[in-house]
């Protein structure tokens, strides 16, 4: 392995190890936009751990596989909302937690970047709703309380 630095025809550059003018271990890529990512290669594609800052604001940090983020990272978005779960090819899978801008927190499965299979959702103002969610929507046995204390306990339908 060699360290080098390139220039791409898109205008982005590269600092870093290389092997067989692929980019393998560690380094960094800026690209026109702004965004940078910082960590682990392999075969030419982030693989590892790695951060990536864009040229939003918004960020991420964590693990990596063949270019997406797959498996535990935290993703920070510049709202003030956060994800920190975990990943399958680039998308919320798996068990993780939002929290809202607003301070609303969803804790619980995920599947392809949606609430879903067992969690709860609580909001600031003591409203909470805890059971199945299907494709981002409450859906199948929950319990939902009110702020005053009154509780619905039954079957959410796609809700």
């Amino acid at each position: 392995m060699s360290r080098s630095t390139k220039t791409y025809w898109s205008g982005s550059t590269y600092e870093g190890e290389m092997k067989g003018g692929k980019r393998e271990g560690k380094g960094r890529k800026t690209w026109k936009n702004g965004d940078v990512y910082e960590g682990e290669w392999k075969n030419d594609k982030k693989d590892g751990q790695g951060k990536l800052v864009l040229g939003t604001g918004n960020r991420y940090e964590g693990a990596w596989r063949n270019g997406l983020q797959h498996g535990h990272g935290m993703l920070w978005y510049t709202d003030g909302s956060s994800y920190k779960g975990e990943w399958v090819r680039g998308k919320a899978e798996g068990q993780g937690m939002f929290v809202k801008a607003n301070g609303n927190v969803y804790e619980g499965s995920y599947m392809e970047d949606k609430c879903h299979g067992y969690g709860k959702y609580t909001c600031t103002n003591g409203r909470f709703y805890e059971g199945e969610w299907k494709h981002g929507m409450k859906s199948g046995k929950g319990v939902y309380s009110w702020e005053d204390g009154r509780l619905f306990q039954g079957t959410f339908v796609l809700d």
